[in-house]
């Protein structure tokens, strides 16, 4: 009896298994004949029942791009570069959707002197961005495992050979392994936290302005932004039960103010 009911769990299992990656295929086929529409509903479902990946993100957000969706793309974009940061592929896809989304941004200036890009990042800042989002935290991880054997066998060869120059370039090299080891560990621990973040977002609404309050009566402070338009969370207001209504969001210093909560996609 037990060993039947083990069969059929299987049999369940390497059924759904099969629909996943028959919903994914399906996607595939229908992106080729140029339905996109249709590719990013079979793959919506693919991620709904089976779960993300880089690939499928990357190829959602391919079919938003192709379907005249370009901020949805960054979504997915974004979200994929999560799980795999060092893919070039999606970084310059992304970079693609941005573009299209920072000249529609631009064209809602309607000629007004104000910068709608990112704050630009200092050089530490772009050394942390580097650490933290280029290079995931697995890489930094293997990497630390890797210092710490070859630390292991140095110390051993420094106990062990007899040689005073093998000795002296255990001991020194050993050192600086330990040493990297250590930093790996941090920059792994860096990158994990970073990919656990959540106040960055993008809007999701086609347009939306920021506002001085969060409250419906309250004035604009920006021009409209984008959808696509990748945003710092810096407030949460909660509703009585306690689920998020809106949110304070930062892109640059000329854009500081209220959204709905409806209208941004925590990445």
């Amino acid at each position: 009896m037990r060993s039947r009911l083990l069969i059929a769990v299987f049999v369940c299992l390497g059924s759904l298994s099969a629909w996943g990656s028959d919903l994914v295929a399906k996607g595939d086929s229908a992106y080729e004949a140029g339905r996109y529409l249709d590719a990013i509903e079979l793959y919506r479902q693919a991620v709904a029942e089976e779960g993300t990946s880089p690939q499928l993100l990357y190829n959602l957000g391919n079919a938003c791009v192709k379907n005249g969706d370009p901020g949805s793309a960054v979504i997915y974009y974004l979200r994929a570069l999560r799980i795999d940061p060092s893919s070039k592929e999606i970084r310059n896809n992304l970079r693609y959707a941005e573009l299209a989304v920072a000249d529609c941004n631009k064209a809602d200036l309607k000629g007004k002197q104000v910068s709608v890009e990112e704050d630009k990042a200092s050089f530490l800042g772009r050394v942390q961005t580097s650490i933290t989002q280029n290079t995931a935290s697995d890489v930094w991880a293997w990497a630390a495992a890797i210092c710490f054997v070859t630390f292991i066998l140095s110390l051993a060869g420094y106990i062990f050979v007899k040689a005073v120059f093998v000795r002296k370039a255990c001991f020194f090299g050993g050192f600086v392994l330990l040493v990297c080891a250590v930093l790996f560990i941090i920059f792994g621990e860096m990158a994990a936290s970073k990919a656990a973040r959540t106040d960055e977002a993008v809007i999701s609404a086609f347009k939306t302005q920021l506002v001085s309050d969060p409250d419906t009566t309250s004035q604009p402070v920006s021009a409209p932004l984008n959808k696509g338009t990748k945003v710092e969370i810096l407030e949460v207001e909660t509703g009585p039960t306690g689920k998020p209504n809106w949110y304070k969001v930062r892109r640059n210093s000329n854009y500081v103010g209220w959204v709905r909560a409806s209208e941004i996609e925590i990445i």
